[in-house]
């Protein structure tokens, strides 16, 4: 969710598949009529959702703000999807979830994650042995994932005795920020796991595991960087194998050589036929967009050599987004193509692993005028059920079904329509799944209104194609297609009464209702930028060390800005902390108010007291608005620098002229008669040090080995306290051409103790593309959280 994106809604959610209906003309329409269920039904925001099928039990996954936090929720039903008991909340611990995968087996259900903000992230997992009634305590396998763990989980189906599974070897790989790939496995069904073995031959800049089993072979695939921030720069598909079951796995070995860009690996397998399939990037070169690519090899026996790689797409250039399956001696595919200055198509691919040089079946599933992408897939016997997002920015997104089936020795589409539409919800990223016992068809969906998101569930009969058209007129929206499928509302129900274990976490919320937090508007370093200190700067910058100079002295002195309002970032934040902490009391103060002490408790001026403190950019403060903060958190307050080049340079304030004027700091001193080049950049590196646990990284050319939120150097702080605790670190380096200047250097998010209270430092600049990021809001929405709550539990 961006931090710019509405709050909560406490009205109820119109009953969207009700007014669905009210929308068409339905007269004489022949139609099968299938079910649609509200899944989340709450007042808080669902997304993420994840679902499997294992016959008639159903099991579905996803995030929810209902209370706050994001937890994270479980759902089941044991009747093929037409009724859904109550949900339990598998994550009431108030912190960041990631990457949530789901997968069942008989009586088993299991569940893992990635959590943050401990430990430079954790890997979580968490089993049911009773269908998904009961969950016993969650297990953490490893630490140290840097945020980029993005964990997978897969079962063996070789200890079965017919349609049973007997403890299931389970197998769960991971990112770790040291080691590269991990992999840990259990014989017993999950009840303990084995060591874990190194896959990656200990390169941590080995990223997005994939895993697949076939009997007791165990295949894995993901991509590895080398030479990174160099000319020499690749990213590699890696593949590694284990014949006997996980206990031990031959070397791994790249199934590319030499390439530049390998993106999103996919990998699946059927006997002793092993498949992978991944996006290829071709750099052009600077100014050119980079052109990508559906690659496919195949191995026929195990994983020990591999045919020669192809080209699904046949080297259009505009592929992304594979997903292979297999289903005998078949391969399909599918993939999003978007050729230049044309909408988004969905293609299906067979290939047949006794002649794999290419597709035998290929056929652009949309081929329309409206943007397709997202697509997922599932098949049974001979019928293969496409979905997809189809919209643009004239279209309300929905969801398209289409089905490919085998005729003989030959393929055909049928137009099932647009599963779901309306004009005043959009329906997006559809997951699509097959019973295995009958002859019906699940998607899942999330649903996004302009009062919450919610998650819906779709039951259908796998309809008998034949020629006949549903004809229905739309009363509001574009009619997208001649054929429809329709939902009966009986199941769209009221939200469901969350169980007594669910409802502690609505009183955990009380613990909330007396915080008090206060972002800080940077109004004096705003004052600083506005045609006034960086003009000096730039005028004065070849003059020497020590030179006296005495003109321009004007544009040390600026007046603040009259009446200042928060940003539109600032005011992102705020509202984005009033819907993750619904009691907390959140306003907005100035550097004047720091300078002036109001957040200090035994204050002159105010008694206020402030539990959190969150600095904006305070490059420039006063040694009064310094010494305030440090005595905040010496008093048992909570600092967060959420940007670097904090408390860098000291400014004066007057407080009847409203304006600062330069003291020292950035390279300059300045007396009020006389300014000139100094050796101080940093003001008070020494204290800041001591008291905030970092200080501003003046390095130019900054490589990040681990960075989960796609950050893009700006401005840093480096670690210069040895007592900080890492909360996530960045794995920064700093290139050979600067030796000697940072022997440890190292970049991170971290906590530092100062007297009673602590500071938290990002250790990075969060420009508007990183406050949009949903994994780093998580991030911070975790460290927000686990400070507030212990600070609360301290007080009481």
């Amino acid at each position: 969710m961006s931090l710019f994106t509405g709050g909560r809604s406490d009205s109820n959610q119109t009953n969207l598949n009700e007014n669905f209906l009210k929308n068409m003309d339905t007269d004489n329409v022949e139609s099968k009529i299938h079910t649609m269920v509200n899944i989340s039904s709450n007042k808080g925001h669902s997304e993420l959702p994840k679902f499997d099928v294992v016959g008639n039990n159903i099991s579905v996954i996803w995030l929810d703000d209902t209370f706050g936090a994001k937890d994270l929720f479980y759902k089941r039903s044991i009747d093929g999807g037409k009724t859904f008991e109550k949900p339990i909340n598998l994550g009431r611990n108030f912190t960041g979830i990631y990457d949530h995968q789901v997968l069942s087996a008989d009586n088993y259900v299991y569940v893992i994650w990635e959590q943050s903000p401990d430990s430079n992230g954790q890997i979580y997992f968490q089993r049911s042995i009773d269908g998904g009634k009961t969950f016993e305590k969650p297990i953490n396998l490893g630490n140290n994932t840097g945020l980029s763990g993005t964990p997978q989980i897969a079962i063996s189906n070789e200890n079965t005795k017919g349609f049973v599974i007997y403890s299931p070897k389970v197998y769960v790989t991971w990112h770790d920020a040291s080691n590269g790939i991990i992999i840990r496995k259990s014989d017993n069904g999950g009840q303990d796991f084995e060591k874990p073995i190194k896959l990656s031959e200990n390169n941590p800049l080995s990223f997005f595991p994939k895993i697949t089993t076939s009997g007791n072979n165990v295949y894995m695939a993901w991509v590895t960087i080398y030479d990174k921030g160099t000319e020499k720069e690749r990213v590699e598909v890696s593949f590694a194998k284990s014949n006997n079951g996980g206990k031990t796995f031959e070397k791994s070995f790249n199934l590319t050589t030499n390439s530049k860009i390998s993106l999103d690996p996919q990998i699946t397998s059927s006997k002793n036929n092993v498949f992978v399939a991944w996006t290829n990037g071709t750099i052009v070169s600077e100014g050119f967009p980079l052109l990508t690519d559906t690659i496919f090899r195949y191995s026929n026996n195990s994983g020990q050599t591999f045919q020669e790689a192809i080209s699904l797409n046949n080297y259009t250039g505009w592929s992304i987004q594979p997903m292979i399956k297999s289903s005998g001696n078949e391969i399909f595919a599918i993939w999003t193509e978007k050729d230049q200055n044309k909408n988004a198509d969905i293609y299906f691919c067979v290939i047949n692993s006794t002649y794999s040089k290419g597709c035998s079946y290929k056929v652009n599933l949309s081929n329309d005028s409206e943007d397709s992408f997202n697509p997922t897939f599932d098949s049974v016997n001979k019928d293969i059920f496409v979905a997809w997002t189809q919209g643009n920015i004239l279209q309300t997104p929905s969801i398209v079904l289409k089905k490919v089936t085998l005729n003989g020795s030959n393929y055909s589409v049928y137009d099932q329509g647009p599963a779901l539409y309306h004009d005043n919800e959009d329906y997006f990223d559809p997951q699509v799944k097959i019973s295995d016992t009958d002859n019906r068809l699940f998607i899942l969906v999330n649903g996004k209104s302009t009062s919450n998101d919610e998650v819906y569930f779709l039951n259908i009969d796998i309809p008998t194609v034949d020629n006949k058209n549903i004809k229905l007129n739309i009363k509001n929206g574009k009619n997208l297609s001649n054929n429809w499928i329709l939902y009966e509302t009986t199941n769209h129900k009221q939200p469901d009464t969350f169980d007594d274990d669910t409802k502690s976490n609505a009183n955990t919320l009380d613990i909330f209702k007396n915080v008090s937090i206060a972002i800080v508007e940077p109004t004096f370093t705003n004052a600083a930028y506005n045609n006034a200190f960086y003009i000096f700067y730039n005028l004065y910058l070849n003059s020497l060390y020590g030179q006296n100079i005495t003109n321009y002295l004007n544009l040390l002195t600026t007046n603040l800005e009259k009446d200042p309002q928060p940003d539109i970032n600032e005011y992102g934040l705020k509202n984005h902390i009033s819907g993750l902490i619904p009691n907390a009391n959140i306003s907005f103060l100035s550097d004047a108010d720091i300078h002036n002490g109001y957040v200090l408790k035994n204050s002159k001026i105010n008694l206020d007291n402030y539990d959190i403190l969150i600095l904006g950019h305070q490059e420039y403060v006063t040694q009064d608005e310094y010494d305030h903060l440090k005595q905040f958190v010496a008093n048992g307050g909570i600092l967060i620098l959420m940007y670097s080049n904090s408390l860098y340079a000291e400014v004066s304030y007057d407080d009847n002229a409203d304006s600062i004027t330069l003291v020292k700091g950035h390279n300059w001193e300045y007396n009020g008669k006389t300014a000139w080049k100094s050796i101080i950049q940093e003001r008070w590196i020494a204290d800041t040090s001591n008291w905030t646990g970092s200080n501003y990284a003046l390095a130019s050319n900054v490589i990040f080995g681990n960075n989960p939120f796609g950050y893009v150097k700006h401005e840093e702080q480096f670690i210069t306290n040895p007592n900080v605790l890492i909360i996530l670190d960045y794995n920064a380096t700093v290139p050979y051409s600067q030796p000697g200047q940072f022997n440890d250097f190292k970049i991170a998010t971290y906590e530092h103790d100062f007297e009673k209270g602590k500071v938290i430092g990002l250790g990075i600049y969060p420009t508007e593309n990183l406050l949009n990021n949903s994994r780093f809001l998580t991030f911070f929405d975790s460290i927000l959280l686990k400070y507030v709550i212990n600070n609360q539990t301290t007080i009481e």
